[in-house]
């Protein structure tokens, strides 16, 4: 009897230590998200607008928003500001914290004070070289300005799926055509969700500062979902949302279009989850029923790159002989070696594009 009654206790002394510990990590995490929701009111948000679009989320932005402004009147923020000008700070100058960094911190400088130390001298010597200097500054500036705002640029812009084919792309259009490449890449954005990211707005920033000659697009993967039109919430697959999607790519092709000699749309590619691959399928023929009077833009189908015969999901395919992973294992990303699929094609498509225009 007295085992068994040791036994117990033991089973009770354990069970109300894991009760314990499991209400100090509900306390912390309490007090981690009470902390952010007072002195952090604008990233939480920022964070209640990049949630899925329903009356909920929208009544929590509503709520997130006056909460904001409440708070940065009332001087909440200013806590968390100081902390991190102060670790900025610290980064920058701390010696015990940093040592590497603030060696090359001062010894760029005791550079810098040197050599303009050196350059007046000379000045001082021969005054002439002063004047040549500067004209020479305005002449690089000049080149410089020539050089971004140069016809052969290319764009290449996208979601996630991007930020793995992006650098690729970019590597390759270098090389072969001797441009200057401007890629971004953002995580989370689309054609859906233009109050978190306007890929609209973007373009028209990067085209205003930049003249391209040819732009490359793979934007989508995040699109499946309700999103707000005038107010109205617009729920995925719905004819409204249908014909207020095609309109959104529409607007983007053409903003591209305006500002680019040719472009490439590329498709998104089979996906694991056969739900998703049935969005993504019907996300797709959005694109193509679209671009059909679009005249710069062409689309490349990655079905046929990164799929069997039957345009169905690979995780592996051959590579130069070998049989390489193409597919990350979320069953949505693209590898990098996966990304080198896609390489031939968009030169082709750019290559074919530039073709027609010099034979007419």
């Amino acid at each position: 009897m007295t085992t068994g009654k040791r036994e117990f206790q033991n089973k009770k002394g354990d069970s109300s230590g894991r009760n314990s510990h499991f209400f100090q990590v509900a306390a912390g995490v309490l007090s981690f998200y009470f902390i952010v929701f007072l002195y952090d009111s604008k990233g939480f948000y920022f964070w209640s607008k990049k949630l899925p679009v329903n009356d909920w989320s929208q009544s929590l932005v509503e709520i997130s928003y006056i909460h904001w402004r409440f708070m940065a009147k009332e001087g909440f923020e200013e806590p968390k500001h100081m902390i991190e000008t102060f670790w900025l700070d610290l980064q920058e100058a701390h010696p015990l914290n940093y040592p590497k960094k603030m060696a090359e911190i001062e010894l760029g400088k005791a550079q810098k004070i040197r050599m303009n130390r050196e350059r007046q001298e000379k000045w001082n010597r021969e005054p002439q070289l002063k004047s040549e200097y500067f004209n020479s500054r305005d002449v690089s500036e000049f080149s410089r300005k020539n050089f971004a705002e140069k016809s052969d640029s290319i764009l290449i812009i996208g979601d996630s799926l991007m930020m793995t084919v992006g650098p690729i792309l970019k590597e390759s259009f270098e090389k072969k055509f001797k441009s200057e490449v401007t890629l971004r890449a953002k995580l989370a954005t689309g054609l859906a969700r233009p109050d978190v990211f306007d890929w609209v707005g973007e373009v028209d920033m990067l085209t205003a500062k930049t003249k391209f000659k040819a732009a490359i697009v793979m934007i989508g993967t995040n699109d499946s979902q309700d999103f707000l039109e005038k107010n109205n919430i617009l729920i995925y697959g719905t004819p409204e949302w249908v014909n207020s999607y095609r309109r959104r790519i529409r607007s983007l092709m053409e903003k591209i279009c305006d500002n680019v000699e040719s472009a490439v749309w590329i498709g998104l590619p089979p996906m694991k989850s056969r739900s998703f691959h049935r969005k993504v399928t019907r996300l797709n023929q959005l694109v193509i029923q679209s671009i059909k009077n679009v005249n710069c833009m062409h689309y490349l189908d990655t079905f046929p790159i990164f799929g069997d015969e039957a345009g169905q999901y690979l995780s592996y395919k051959k590579v130069e002989n070998r049989n390489e992973r193409i597919r990350m294992t979320d069953g949505i990303h693209i590898t990098r070696g996966g990304a080198s699929l896609l390489i031939d094609s968009a030169l082709g498509l750019v290559k074919t594009q530039e073709s027609r225009k010099l034979s007419h």
